[in-house]
This record gives structure tokens, sequence and C-alpha cells, in this order.
């Protein structure tokens, strides 16, 4: 049973650390396109 909880808990904590960097990769791409679309510099260099 003891090897069964180690299991639980070490995938609970995996696919809670799996959500979070998901979290954190998604609202920095939202970031990411936010300063792209205020920079107009970099649009024009995108373009070329």
């Amino acid at each position: 049973m003891k090897k069964i909880r180690v299991v639980t808990r070490f995938l609970s904590i995996l696919v809670a650390s799996c959500l979070l960097s998901l979290s954190v990769l998604s609202v920095s791409v939202i970031w990411v396109k936010n300063n792209v679309d205020a920079v107009p510099v970099i649009q024009t260099y995108e373009r070329e």
C-alpha cells in the first residue's frame, strides 16, 4: 500500500507541475503577443 501511495503522490505532483508550466507558458505567449502588437518595429522586422 505504501508504494501505491508514493506513486499516486508522485503522479499528482507531476500533473500539478505540468498544469502549472502549461498555464505559465500560455500566459507568457499572450504577454509576448501583446508586446509584439504594441511595438511596431518588431512587426516591420517580421514582415521583411
